[in-house]
Protein backbone atom coordinates (compact mmCIF):
# COMPACT_ATOMS: atom_id res chain seq x y z
CA UNK A 1 0.00 0.00 0.00
CA UNK A 2 1.53 3.20 -1.00
CA UNK A 3 1.29 6.04 1.38
CA UNK A 4 1.14 9.70 0.52
CA UNK A 5 3.26 11.96 2.65
CA UNK A 6 1.82 15.45 3.06
CA UNK A 7 4.52 18.13 3.21
CA UNK A 8 4.23 20.83 5.91
CA UNK A 9 4.68 24.49 5.04
CA UNK A 10 8.22 25.90 5.37
CA UNK A 11 8.90 28.14 8.38
CA UNK A 12 9.22 31.84 7.63
CA UNK A 13 12.66 33.01 6.87
CA UNK A 14 14.38 34.96 9.59
CA UNK A 15 15.40 38.48 8.73
CA UNK A 16 18.87 38.87 7.52
CA UNK A 17 20.62 40.72 10.32
CA UNK A 18 23.94 40.71 8.58
CA UNK A 19 22.92 42.13 5.27
CA UNK A 20 24.01 45.62 4.06
CA UNK A 21 27.38 47.23 3.86
CA UNK A 22 28.54 49.32 6.83
CA UNK A 23 28.51 53.11 6.26
CA UNK A 24 31.95 54.63 6.50
CA UNK A 25 32.68 57.53 8.82
CA UNK A 26 33.32 59.82 5.84
CA UNK A 27 30.20 58.76 3.85
CA UNK A 28 26.67 60.15 3.85
CA UNK A 29 23.91 57.80 4.93
CA UNK A 30 21.36 57.76 2.07
CA UNK A 31 18.55 57.07 4.54
CA UNK A 32 19.28 60.31 6.37
CA UNK A 33 19.24 62.24 3.11
CA UNK A 34 15.65 61.13 2.59
CA UNK A 35 14.54 62.73 5.88
CA UNK A 36 12.48 65.87 5.27
CA UNK A 37 13.58 68.94 7.26
CA UNK A 38 10.56 70.37 9.09
CA UNK A 39 9.53 73.87 8.06
CA UNK A 40 9.67 76.67 10.61
CA UNK A 41 6.13 77.55 11.54
CA UNK A 42 5.35 80.72 13.47
CA UNK A 43 2.29 80.57 15.61
CA UNK A 44 -0.35 83.27 15.80
CA UNK A 45 0.74 84.38 19.28
CA UNK A 46 4.47 84.47 18.44
CA UNK A 47 4.12 86.57 15.31
CA UNK A 48 1.64 88.92 17.02
CA UNK A 49 3.95 89.39 20.01
CA UNK A 50 6.89 90.28 17.76
CA UNK A 51 4.76 92.83 15.91
CA UNK A 52 3.62 94.44 19.17
CA UNK A 53 7.19 94.55 20.53
CA UNK A 54 8.51 96.18 17.36
CA UNK A 55 5.76 98.81 17.42
CA UNK A 56 6.39 99.48 21.12
CA UNK A 57 10.12 100.05 20.53
CA UNK A 58 9.43 102.34 17.59
CA UNK A 59 7.09 104.46 19.72
CA UNK A 60 9.62 104.64 22.57
CA UNK A 61 12.46 105.67 20.25
CA UNK A 62 10.52 108.21 18.19
CA UNK A 63 11.86 111.25 20.13
CA UNK A 64 15.43 109.96 19.94
CA UNK A 65 15.04 109.44 16.20
CA UNK A 66 13.71 112.97 15.72
CA UNK A 67 16.64 114.38 17.72
CA UNK A 68 19.14 112.36 15.66
CA UNK A 69 17.79 114.00 12.48
CA UNK A 70 18.08 117.54 13.92
CA UNK A 71 20.71 120.00 12.74
CA UNK A 72 24.08 120.04 14.49
CA UNK A 73 23.77 123.80 15.09
CA UNK A 74 21.63 124.42 18.20
CA UNK A 75 18.94 127.08 18.16
CA UNK A 76 19.19 130.03 20.53
CA UNK A 77 16.42 130.18 23.15
CA UNK A 78 15.68 132.10 26.34
CA UNK A 79 14.34 131.20 29.77
CA UNK A 80 11.05 132.83 28.79
CA UNK A 81 10.71 130.43 25.83
CA UNK A 82 11.19 127.43 28.09
CA UNK A 83 8.83 128.73 30.77
CA UNK A 84 6.15 129.35 28.13
CA UNK A 85 6.45 125.78 26.83
CA UNK A 86 7.26 126.90 23.28
CA UNK A 87 9.91 124.22 22.75
CA UNK A 88 9.24 120.63 21.84
CA UNK A 89 10.60 117.47 23.39
CA UNK A 90 14.15 116.75 22.28
CA UNK A 91 14.96 120.20 20.87
CA UNK A 92 18.62 120.99 20.21
CA UNK A 93 19.06 124.38 21.89
CA UNK A 94 21.62 126.83 23.23
CA UNK A 95 20.90 129.16 26.13
CA UNK A 96 22.63 131.76 28.25
CA UNK A 97 21.87 130.77 31.85
CA UNK A 98 23.61 130.73 35.21
CA UNK A 99 23.26 127.54 37.30
CA UNK A 100 22.23 128.06 40.91
CA UNK A 101 25.35 126.68 42.55
CA UNK A 102 23.80 126.78 46.01
CA UNK A 103 21.76 123.69 45.08
CA UNK A 104 23.81 121.22 43.06
CA UNK A 105 22.91 117.53 42.87
CA UNK A 106 24.82 114.56 41.49
CA UNK A 107 23.27 112.11 39.04
CA UNK A 108 25.33 108.90 38.92
CA UNK A 109 24.71 105.24 38.08
CA UNK A 110 26.89 103.98 40.95
CA UNK A 111 29.30 105.16 43.59
CA UNK A 112 32.24 104.52 41.26
CA UNK A 113 30.80 106.79 38.56
CA UNK A 114 31.61 110.51 38.42
CA UNK A 115 28.13 111.05 37.05
CA UNK A 116 26.79 114.48 36.15
CA UNK A 117 26.03 117.57 38.17
CA UNK A 118 22.57 119.10 37.93
CA UNK A 119 21.41 122.53 39.13
CA UNK A 120 18.47 124.84 38.45
CA UNK A 121 18.99 127.87 36.25
CA UNK A 122 18.76 131.16 38.10
CA UNK A 123 15.66 133.10 37.13
CA UNK A 124 13.81 130.04 35.80
CA UNK A 125 11.77 129.36 38.97
CA UNK A 126 12.78 125.71 38.66
CA UNK A 127 11.45 125.27 35.11
CA UNK A 128 14.95 124.61 33.72
CA UNK A 129 17.64 122.33 35.15
CA UNK A 130 21.10 122.16 33.60
CA UNK A 131 23.13 118.93 33.55
CA UNK A 132 26.90 119.29 33.19
CA UNK A 133 29.82 116.89 33.56
CA UNK A 134 30.39 115.68 37.10
CA UNK A 135 34.12 115.03 36.68
CA UNK A 136 36.44 117.93 37.42
CA UNK A 137 38.97 116.31 35.06
CA UNK A 138 36.70 116.11 32.01
CA UNK A 139 34.39 119.09 32.51
CA UNK A 140 34.88 121.93 30.06
CA UNK A 141 35.54 125.37 31.45
CA UNK A 142 32.73 127.81 30.81
CA UNK A 143 33.15 131.48 31.59
CA UNK A 144 30.38 132.80 29.33
CA UNK A 145 27.69 130.66 31.04
CA UNK A 146 26.36 129.50 27.67
CA UNK A 147 25.14 125.89 27.52
CA UNK A 148 23.91 123.82 24.61
CA UNK A 149 22.44 120.35 24.36
CA UNK A 150 19.23 118.38 24.24
CA UNK A 151 16.14 119.67 26.00
CA UNK A 152 14.02 116.98 27.66
CA UNK A 153 11.09 116.87 30.04
CA UNK A 154 12.11 115.98 33.60
CA UNK A 155 9.19 113.57 34.06
CA UNK A 156 10.54 111.45 31.16
CA UNK A 157 13.98 110.97 32.75
CA UNK A 158 14.80 108.07 35.09
CA UNK A 159 16.14 110.32 37.88
CA UNK A 160 13.04 112.55 38.14
CA UNK A 161 11.84 111.10 41.47
CA UNK A 162 15.34 111.19 42.95
CA UNK A 163 15.77 114.84 42.00
CA UNK A 164 12.46 115.80 43.59
CA UNK A 165 13.46 113.93 46.75
CA UNK A 166 16.83 115.73 46.77
CA UNK A 167 15.17 119.14 46.51
CA UNK A 168 12.69 118.25 49.26
CA UNK A 169 15.53 117.15 51.56
CA UNK A 170 17.14 120.60 51.21
CA UNK A 171 14.00 122.51 52.24
CA UNK A 172 13.87 125.09 53.59
CA UNK A 173 16.98 126.72 52.14
CA UNK A 174 18.28 130.26 52.16
CA UNK A 175 17.38 132.38 49.14
CA UNK A 176 19.12 135.74 49.04
CA UNK A 177 17.30 138.99 48.30
CA UNK A 178 18.72 142.48 48.07
CA UNK A 179 18.31 144.97 50.89
CA UNK A 180 16.26 147.22 48.60
CA UNK A 181 13.83 144.40 47.78
CA UNK A 182 13.50 143.56 51.47
CA UNK A 183 12.80 147.19 52.35
CA UNK A 184 10.16 147.55 49.61
CA UNK A 185 8.42 144.33 50.68
CA UNK A 186 8.32 145.30 54.36
CA UNK A 187 7.13 148.80 53.54
CA UNK A 188 4.34 147.49 51.32
CA UNK A 189 3.21 145.15 54.09
CA UNK A 190 0.96 142.91 51.98
CA UNK A 191 3.74 141.50 49.81
CA UNK A 192 4.03 137.71 50.00
CA UNK A 193 6.41 137.16 47.07
CA UNK A 194 9.93 138.54 46.86
CA UNK A 195 12.32 138.41 43.93
CA UNK A 196 15.65 136.80 44.74
CA UNK A 197 18.92 138.26 43.57
CA UNK A 198 19.02 135.66 40.79
CA UNK A 199 15.50 136.51 39.59
CA UNK A 200 13.56 133.61 41.16
CA UNK A 201 10.35 134.28 43.11
CA UNK A 202 10.52 133.64 46.85
CA UNK A 203 7.32 133.05 48.82
CA UNK A 204 7.27 134.50 52.35
CA UNK A 205 4.80 134.22 55.21
CA UNK A 206 4.46 135.49 58.79
CA UNK A 207 6.72 132.72 60.16
CA UNK A 208 9.32 132.83 57.39
CA UNK A 209 12.81 133.19 58.88
CA UNK A 210 15.01 136.03 57.66
CA UNK A 211 18.75 135.73 58.30
CA UNK A 212 21.18 138.61 57.98
CA UNK A 213 24.94 138.39 58.42
CA UNK A 214 27.06 141.45 59.01
CA UNK A 215 30.59 142.30 60.06
CA UNK A 216 31.20 143.12 63.70
CA UNK A 217 32.37 146.72 63.99
CA UNK A 218 34.36 146.19 67.21
CA UNK A 219 35.90 142.73 66.77
CA UNK A 220 38.19 140.90 64.37
CA UNK A 221 39.43 137.30 64.05
CA UNK A 222 43.16 136.72 63.57
CA UNK A 223 43.98 133.32 62.04
CA UNK A 224 47.54 132.29 62.94
CA UNK A 225 49.45 129.30 61.60
CA UNK A 226 52.32 127.38 63.21
CA UNK A 227 55.69 128.85 62.15
CA UNK A 228 59.33 128.53 63.25
CA UNK A 229 59.13 131.83 65.15
CA UNK A 230 55.68 131.12 66.69
CA UNK A 231 55.44 127.34 67.11
CA UNK A 232 52.60 127.33 69.67
CA UNK A 233 49.65 129.29 70.98
CA UNK A 234 51.64 130.99 73.78
CA UNK A 235 54.20 132.31 71.31
CA UNK A 236 51.48 133.73 69.07
CA UNK A 237 49.67 135.33 72.01
CA UNK A 238 52.90 137.03 73.08
CA UNK A 239 53.62 138.20 69.52
CA UNK A 240 50.13 139.67 69.07
CA UNK A 241 50.29 141.40 72.45
CA UNK A 242 53.66 142.89 71.54
CA UNK A 243 52.14 144.18 68.29
CA UNK A 244 49.37 145.94 70.24
CA UNK A 245 46.69 143.30 69.71
CA UNK A 246 45.51 141.77 72.97
CA UNK A 247 43.54 138.56 72.32
CA UNK A 248 40.23 138.34 74.17
CA UNK A 249 39.83 134.62 73.40
CA UNK A 250 41.34 131.90 71.23
CA UNK A 251 40.53 128.48 69.83
CA UNK A 252 42.57 125.87 67.95
CA UNK A 253 42.19 125.55 64.19
CA UNK A 254 43.44 122.83 61.87
CA UNK A 255 45.25 124.44 58.96
CA UNK A 256 45.68 121.60 56.46
CA UNK A 257 45.74 117.81 56.00
CA UNK A 258 49.42 117.58 56.95
CA UNK A 259 48.61 118.12 60.60
CA UNK A 260 49.89 121.69 60.84
CA UNK A 261 48.38 123.47 63.81
CA UNK A 262 46.74 126.87 63.92
CA UNK A 263 44.78 129.15 66.20
CA UNK A 264 42.07 131.78 65.90
CA UNK A 265 42.39 134.82 68.18
CA UNK A 266 39.51 137.23 68.75
CA UNK A 267 40.58 140.85 69.10
CA UNK A 268 38.13 143.41 70.52
CA UNK A 269 38.66 147.07 69.68
CA UNK A 270 36.99 149.90 67.81
CA UNK A 271 37.96 149.61 64.14
CA UNK A 272 39.59 146.30 64.99
CA UNK A 273 39.95 144.98 61.44
CA UNK A 274 41.94 147.93 60.09
CA UNK A 275 44.04 148.09 63.26
CA UNK A 276 44.78 144.37 63.14
CA UNK A 277 45.84 144.43 59.48
CA UNK A 278 48.17 147.35 60.14
CA UNK A 279 49.64 145.75 63.28
CA UNK A 280 50.32 142.43 61.51
CA UNK A 281 52.09 144.26 58.68
CA UNK A 282 54.20 146.42 61.03
CA UNK A 283 55.20 143.43 63.17
CA UNK A 284 56.07 141.26 60.12
CA UNK A 285 53.70 138.59 61.39
CA UNK A 286 53.29 136.96 57.99
CA UNK A 287 51.90 133.73 59.42
CA UNK A 288 48.66 135.43 60.45
CA UNK A 289 45.79 137.09 58.66
CA UNK A 290 42.91 139.25 59.87
CA UNK A 291 39.32 138.43 58.89
CA UNK A 292 36.09 140.10 59.98
CA UNK A 293 33.93 138.45 62.59
CA UNK A 294 30.51 137.75 61.10
CA UNK A 295 27.44 138.21 63.28
CA UNK A 296 24.23 136.45 62.24
CA UNK A 297 20.80 137.71 63.25
CA UNK A 298 17.67 135.60 62.66
CA UNK A 299 14.06 136.66 63.09
CA UNK A 300 10.59 135.83 61.76
CA UNK A 301 9.13 137.93 58.98
CA UNK A 302 6.31 139.17 61.20
CA UNK A 303 8.82 140.50 63.77
CA UNK A 304 10.77 142.70 61.36
CA UNK A 305 10.29 146.44 61.48
CA UNK A 306 11.17 148.62 58.51
CA UNK A 307 12.13 152.18 59.41
CA UNK A 308 13.15 154.87 56.94
CA UNK A 309 16.86 154.55 57.70
CA UNK A 310 17.29 151.08 59.23
CA UNK A 311 15.88 147.58 59.68
CA UNK A 312 15.02 146.60 63.24
CA UNK A 313 15.31 142.92 64.19
CA UNK A 314 14.60 141.45 67.64
CA UNK A 315 17.28 139.36 69.39
CA UNK A 316 17.69 137.80 72.82
CA UNK A 317 19.90 140.75 73.84
CA UNK A 318 17.43 143.33 72.53
CA UNK A 319 16.49 144.92 69.20
CA UNK A 320 19.23 145.33 66.60
CA UNK A 321 19.17 148.19 64.10
CA UNK A 322 20.82 147.56 60.74
CA UNK A 323 21.17 150.61 58.48
CA UNK A 324 19.75 150.02 54.99
CA UNK A 325 22.95 151.45 53.50
CA UNK A 326 24.98 148.57 55.03
CA UNK A 327 22.51 145.84 54.09
CA UNK A 328 23.46 144.27 50.75
CA UNK A 329 21.82 140.84 50.93
CA UNK A 330 19.45 139.07 53.29
CA UNK A 331 18.80 135.34 53.44
CA UNK A 332 15.18 134.18 53.38
CA UNK A 333 14.37 130.57 54.32
CA UNK A 334 12.08 129.43 51.51
CA UNK A 335 10.77 126.14 50.18
CA UNK A 336 11.90 125.13 46.72
CA UNK A 337 9.54 123.28 44.40
CA UNK A 338 9.90 121.76 40.94
CA UNK A 339 7.05 122.66 38.55
CA UNK A 340 5.20 119.84 36.82
CA UNK A 341 6.47 120.84 33.38
CA UNK A 342 10.13 121.32 34.31
CA UNK A 343 12.69 120.78 31.55
CA UNK A 344 16.26 119.46 31.71
CA UNK A 345 19.09 120.55 29.42
CA UNK A 346 21.44 117.61 28.77
CA UNK A 347 24.62 119.40 27.73
CA UNK A 348 26.50 116.20 26.81
CA UNK A 349 24.03 115.14 24.10
CA UNK A 350 23.98 116.21 20.45
CA UNK A 351 22.38 114.70 17.32
CA UNK A 352 25.62 113.02 16.30
CA UNK A 353 25.47 110.77 19.37
CA UNK A 354 22.38 109.03 17.95
CA UNK A 355 23.67 108.13 14.47
CA UNK A 356 22.72 104.46 14.99
CA UNK A 357 19.01 105.09 15.51
CA UNK A 358 18.02 105.33 11.83
CA UNK A 359 19.33 101.81 10.94
CA UNK A 360 17.67 100.41 14.06
CA UNK A 361 14.38 102.07 13.14
CA UNK A 362 14.56 100.67 9.59
CA UNK A 363 15.23 97.19 11.01
CA UNK A 364 12.27 97.48 13.38
CA UNK A 365 10.03 98.59 10.52
CA UNK A 366 11.12 95.58 8.46
CA UNK A 367 10.39 93.26 11.40
CA UNK A 368 6.95 94.82 11.77
CA UNK A 369 6.07 94.25 8.11
CA UNK A 370 7.49 90.72 7.96
CA UNK A 371 5.78 89.40 11.08
CA UNK A 372 2.57 91.23 10.28
CA UNK A 373 2.47 89.22 7.06
CA UNK A 374 3.13 86.03 9.03
CA UNK A 375 0.41 86.95 11.52
CA UNK A 376 -2.16 87.54 8.78
CA UNK A 377 -1.33 84.22 7.07
CA UNK A 378 -1.60 82.26 10.29
CA UNK A 379 -4.86 83.99 11.17
CA UNK A 380 -6.24 83.20 7.71
CA UNK A 381 -5.26 79.52 8.02
CA UNK A 382 -6.99 79.17 11.36
CA UNK A 383 -10.18 80.91 10.28
CA UNK A 384 -10.47 79.21 6.85
CA UNK A 385 -13.34 76.66 6.35
CA UNK A 386 -11.91 73.13 5.91
CA UNK A 387 -12.72 71.32 2.64
CA UNK A 388 -15.56 68.70 2.90
CA UNK A 389 -14.58 65.00 2.97
CA UNK A 390 -16.13 63.12 0.02
CA UNK A 391 -16.64 59.34 0.49
CA UNK A 392 -15.60 57.24 -2.51
CA UNK A 393 -16.75 53.61 -3.20
CA UNK A 394 -14.16 50.94 -2.75
CA UNK A 395 -12.78 49.53 -6.02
Amino acid sequence: MSSRTQSSPAPPAEPDMTGGRPIGHDEIDPELVKLIKPRIRLGLVTSGAIVMLSIFLMVKLRHDLAFSRATETPGDVTLADIAAGNLGEGSHVRIHAVPDRTLVGLVARSGADYGNRIAPALGSAGTLWIVIDGSVWNAERSYAEVYSGRLRRLSDLPFADNLRAFVASNNPSLRYVTGAALKDALTAGATTTLTAAGGDPVEVGPTTIVEISREAADAVLVHAAETDRQPDEAAWRAALTAAGLTPASSRPEKQDDRGQEGWVFRIEAAGARAAAEQALADGALHGARAEPEMLTVRAAWQDLRAEPDALEMPTAAGPVRLPWSSLDLAGVEATRTIPAGAMVLLTRENPGNYWYLLPIYVLLAAFTLLFSWAFVRRLRDQTATPAPIVARPAP
